[in-house]
């Protein structure tokens, strides 16, 4: 998995007034599942990959909270089932409310488009839904969630949720980050 993200515009206020900050990222994964219908095919490797694109449209309405939209386009070169696309559509929307400096309560939901269930495989698709906490501890940023997708990178979550947030699909996650600042 690589990906990149490039600054298009910043949200600014005073000489020049910029109400969103727009981010580009683009991004490309190895699929490892194994075709089920032509087994030749799981040995081109150039038919695993997948790609990610993303407008990522945020708005900090004040120091307590934040909205983004993230129109996303999904391309990937061979799917597990025939009956399913390669190319999908979803827009998603987030946000970040902070409670405290260091405590914050976070959710996010993509809506799908063109990841229709594959009824003679009995295979259902929900849309990706999360909510979520980050505590920061001196440098670190704990998090912790409960979503119905089972995996974490935008190729694999978008296209592969399949259980449903308000049934028995809830899953915990939990990451740690780090900030590393070379120069000040």
């Amino acid at each position: 998995y690589a990906y990149a993200k490039y600054e298009l515009a910043h949200q600014c206020s005073g000489q020049k007034n910029f109400p969103i900050t727009i981010v580009w990222l683009t991004s490309s994964g190895i699929d490892g599942f194994n075709y089920k219908n032509d087994p030749e095919k799981n040995k081109l490797f150039a038919q695993r990959f997948s790609y990610v694109n993303q407008l990522l449209i945020a708005r900090m309405f004040s120091y307590k909270l934040s909205l983004q939209l993230s129109p996303t386009w999904i391309h990937r070169n061979m799917t597990q089932y025939k009956e399913m696309k390669n190319d999908l559509f979803a827009i998603g929307v987030g946000g970040r409310y902070k409670i405290t400096n260091t405590f914050s309560i976070n959710f996010e939901y993509y809506k799908t488009i063109g990841n229709e269930d594959i009824s003679e495989r009995n295979i259902s698709f929900f849309d990706p839904i999360s909510l979520g906490i980050d505590i920061q501890v001196s440098g670190h940023v704990f998090q912790i969630m409960i979503t119905n997708a089972s995996k974490m990178i935008e190729s694999s979550f978008l296209t592969d949720t399949r259980e449903d947030f308000f049934s028995k699909g809830i899953r915990i996650g939990f990451n740690i980050s780090q900030v590393f600042t070379i120069k000040k």
